[in-house]
C-alpha cells in the first residue's frame, strides 16, 4: 500500500552525479549568503544603539574584571567594578594628559585618590565618550568607578599617550574582591561551575572501553552486511529501526519517569505554576507569573491530564505530564522516519540515517525528560515542516485550498503553543508560492491567492484570539515578562568573538553558552550543555561521562549536517526542492537565534531547542551530507559505526542514574 507522505516521484536528490562540483556551487552559495547577513548584521549593530556591541581600539580595550561568570539571573540594581592604572609605571607623562571615557552606565573619575571627573550618558548614548584632561603633576595613580544599574560595569579608556588606553595593564576588582589584572571583555570568561563537570577529555577516555566496543561491534556488523551476510540473516529495515528507535526512547523516558526530580527542566517550577492556575479550567493574566505569558496550547492539554491523574496524589500527578513531553519527542522520531521517506523514497540507508540523527539528537533527548511547553510546539512545527517536504518533493504536485488551510492549522496550533513558531509562517508561505509557480502562467496569481488566503485565515481562525487577549490585558500583542521585570545575565554584553569563535564546546562543554554563539547551539544541539538550568538546585542524574563523550562524537552528524546543507543550496537543474527548503529553514533559524542573541546579550539566549521543530530537517539533511560517505565499502563500514556509537552514547547519556 502507498505510503500517505510518500511521493510517487522516484527522483532521489540524495544522489548527485558529480559531489564534488555540487558542493562547490554549495559552498559559492552559501558565502554569499553570509556575507549578506554579516553585511546586514554589521550595519544593524552600528546604528542601533539597544545593541551593546564593544569593539575595541588600537587605543583602548573595553575592559571589566577578571570574576568568573556569574549564572543566576541578577534584578536590576547598581553593578560597580573599580579600574587603576598606576601613572609612574609607564614612565614620561605630560603634565596634562588627555583621554576619552566611556562606559555603559556611570564613570567617576579619581586622581590620587581626588575625585576629578564624572561621566553619565542616556543608555541610548552609551557610543558617545566624554574628554578629561588630567593634571598629572604629581599624579602616582588614575582610578575610575564604574557603575551600571541594569548591565556589567565594563570601561573604555583611550588615549593618544602610550601605554594610556585600557587593557590588561590596568587592574580592577568588584566589591568585596581583590585587586588583580583587568580581563578584556572579547577574552572568554572563567567558568568554574562548567568546569567541575570535568573535561571531554577525561571522559572520553573513561568511556572508552564502552565507545571502542560499540565501535567494534557496529562495525563487523555492517562488515557483515556488506560482504559476508549473502541474505542469510534479514538486514534492519527504515521501518524496523524506527520501531526499535520508539520502543528504546519509550524505555528511557518511562524509566526517567520516576526518576529525575521534579526540579529538573528549564523554568520547570513556573511551568507547574502555570499549570496550577489552570486547574479551574481559566488562563491566568499574562502577567501573572514568570512563564503565564507563554501560548496557552500545552498547558490546558496538560491541565486536562492533571486533573485526571490528581486522585494519584500530588507528585505522581505532576510526574506524569512528562508523558506528554515523552510523546512529542516520540513523534519526532516518527517524523523523521516519514522525511525520510519522502525525500529519499529509493535509498534506504539514507531514510535510517535520518531516523538515527534524531534518535540521537540530544536536545530531543533531553527535552522530552521533563515538563514544558517546548516539546510540543517542536513536535507540531515539525509536522508542518515534514508536509512541506511532501508537497515540494515531486514537481508535479500542487496545493489547492484545503491543503492550504490544512498548513494553516497546524501552524496555528504551533504558534498556539509558543509565539516563537510564527517564524515557520515564512517557510510555509514561500512553499505555497512556489507551487503557485508551478501552475500555468495565467492561473498562478490565482492560485497564489486562493492558497495564502484560506492559510492565513485558518492561522489566525486558531491562533488570533491569543493575541487579541494579550491586548486587552497588557495593551501588547506579544507580551513577555521582561516588559515589566528588569533583570540581567552575564556577560551583559556582544563581541565579535562571541560570534567567531568555536572550540570551548569539545572541551568543557557544560554551560559553554558563556563563551560564544556557535558554542551555545553546539552544546545544546547535541548534548544539554545547560544542564537543563537545573545547577543551583542539583544538576540533573544524567551519565556525564557518556554524554561529554558525545561532544567529540557529535562531529559525525555534525559533519554530515554541514555537507548536507552545502549540497542542498548548490543549484542545479530540475532539482528536488525539499533538501533547499530544509537548508534554507534550517538557517533562517540560525539567523532568527543570532539575532535574538545579539539584542538580549546573556549567556542563556542561543539554545537550539528553540529550533526544534526543524529536527527531521536535521536528520535529513545531516543524511544527505553522510550519505556521500556511503560510497566506498570501507568508508562506508566507518561511516555506520560512527554514526550508530555516537546515537547509542548519546541515547544512554540520558539514561538517569538512581
Amino acid at each position: 500500500m502507498h505510503h500517505p507522505l510518500v511521493p510517487t516521484s522516484r527522483d532521489d536528490p540524495g544522489t548527485p552525479r558529480s559531489s564534488i562540483g555540487v558542493l562547490l556551487r554549495g559552498v559559492l552559495v552559501f558565502l554569499f549568503l553570509l556575507l549578506a547577513t554579516v553585511a546586514t548584521l554589521s550595519w544593524w549593530v552600528r546604528t542601533d544603539p539597544g545593541i551593546l556591541w564593544l569593539r575595541s581600539s588600537p587605543s583602548g580595550d573595553w575592559i571589566r574584571t577578571s570574576d568568573p561568570i556569574e549564572l543566576r539571573s541578577r534584578p536590576a540594581e547598581r553593578t560597580l567594578a573599580e579600574f587603576r592604572l598606576p601613572l609612574d609605571n609607564l614612565g614620561p607623562v605630560p603634565e596634562r594628559l588627555g583621554i576619552d571615557v566611556r562606559t555603559l552606565g556611570t564613570a567617576v573619575l579619581y586622581v590620587d585618590g581626588q575625585r576629578v571627573g564624572r561621566l553619565q550618558r542616556p543608555p541610548d548614548r552609551w557610543r558617545e565618550s566624554m574628554h578629561f584632561d588630567l593634571v598629572t603633576t604629581g599624579a602616582h595613580e588614575l582610578r575610575i568607578l564604574a557603575i551600571n544599574r541594569s548591565g556589567p560595569a565594563v570601561l573604555q579608556v583611550t588615549s593618544s599617550s602610550p601605554g594610556v588606553g585600557t587593557g590588561p595593564h590596568w587592574e580592577g576588582r568588584s566589591a568585596g574582591s581583590d585587586w588583580s589584572p583587568a580581563a578584556r571583555v572579547q577574552d572568554r570568561l572563567a567558568n568554574p561551575d562548567g568546569e567541575q563537570f570535568g573535561t571531554t577529555f577525561q571522559a572520553t577516555r573513561r568511556a572508552a572501553p564502552w565507545l571502542l566496543t560499540v565501535f567494534l561491534l557496529a562495525a563487523l556488523a555492517q562488515a557483515w552486511y556488506s560482504g559476508f551476510n549473502q541474505g542469510s540473516l534479514p538486514e534492519l529495515t527504515p521501518q524496523g529501526l524506527r520501531w526499535l528507535a520508539l520502543g528504546s526512547l519509550s524505555a528511557l523516558g518511562l524509566h526517567n519517569l520516576l526518576t529525575i526530580p521534579l526540579h529538573i527542566g528549564f523554568d520547570v517550577q513556573a511551568h507547574y505554576e502555570y499549570l496550577a492556575a489552570t486547574r479551574d479550567g481559566f488562563l491566568p493574566a499574562p502577567n501573572a507569573g514568570w512563564q503565564t505569558f507563554q501560548s496557552p496550547f500545552f498547558y490546558l492539554i496538560a491541565g486536562i491530564l492533571g486533573r485526571l491523574t490528581s486522585p494519584l496524589g500530588s507528585e505522581l500527578s505532576m510526574r506524569s505530564l512528562r508523558l506528554l513531553t515523552l510523546a512529542a519527542s516520540l513523534g519526532q522520531i516518527e517524523l523523521a522516519y516519514r522525511a525520510g521517506r519522502v525525500v529519499f523514497p529509493s535509498d534506504a540507508g539514507r531514510q535510517k540515517l535520518t531516523i538515527l540523527v534524531v534518535a540521537g539528537l540530544g536536545m530531543n533527548l533531553y527535552m522530552g525528560q521533563y515538563v514544558g511547553n517546548e516539546p510540543w510546539a517542536g513536535v507540531l512545527g515539525a509536522i508542518l515542516v515534514v508536509r512541506c517536504l511532501w508537497l515540494l518533493q515531486d514537481p508535479r504536485r500542487g496545493a489547492g485550498p484545503w491543503e492550504a488551510v490544512l498548513l494553516g492549522l497546524i501552524a496555528g496550533l504551533a504558534i498556539l503553543t509558543k509565539v516563537s513558531a510564527l517564524l515557520l509562517l515564512g517557510p510555509a508561505l514561500a512553499v505555497l508560492a512556489v507551487l503557485s509557480l508551478r501552475q500555468p502562467r495565467p492561473r498562478r496569481l490565482r492560485a497564489l491567492l486562493f492558497t495564502t488566503l484560506p492559510f492565513l485565515a485558518s492561522v489566525g481562525l486558531v491562533c488570533s484570539w491569543f493575541f487579541q487577549r494579550n491586548w486587552l490585558l497588557t495593551g501588547k500583542l506579544l507580551y513577555t515578562i521582561n516588559a515589566d521585570v528588569e533583570w540581567w545575565q552575564d556577560p551583559g554584553y556582544r563581541t565579535l568573538e562571541q560570534m567567531t569563535r568555536f572550540g570551548t564546546a569539545l572541551k568543557t562543554p557544560i554551560l559553554a553558552s558563556s563563551q560564544g554563539f556557535w558554542d551555545a547551539l553546539y552544546s545544546t544541539l547535541w548534548l544539554d550543555g545547560s544542564i537543563s538550568s537545573a545547577l543551583f538546585e542539583g544538576s540533573p542524574p544524567w551519565n556525564y561521562d557518556l554524554m561529554l563523550a558525545t561532544a567529540w562524537l557529535s562531529l559525525i552528524p555534525t559533519i554530515g549536517l554541514v555537507l548536507g546543507i552545502l549540497f542542498a543550496l548548490a543549484p542545479e537543474r530540475r532539482k528536488i526542492l525539499s533538501l533547499p527548503f530544509a537548508a534554507l529553514t534550517l538557517l533562517l533559524y540560525a539567523i532568527a537565534i543570532l539575532l535574538l542573541y545579539i539584542r538580549l546579550p546573556i549567556y542563556t539566549t542561543a539554545k537550539a531547542s528553540y529550533a526544534l521543530a526543524l529536527a527531521p530537517l536535521i536528520g535529513v539533511l545531516a543524511a544527505s551530507g553522510l550519505g556521500l560517505l556511503l560510497r566506498g565499502r570501507w568508508i562506508r563500514i566507518v561511516t555506520w559505526a560512527g554514526v550508530v556509537t555516537w546515537a547509542l552514547t548519546s541515547y544512554l547519556s540520558y539514561w538517569a542514574l538512581w
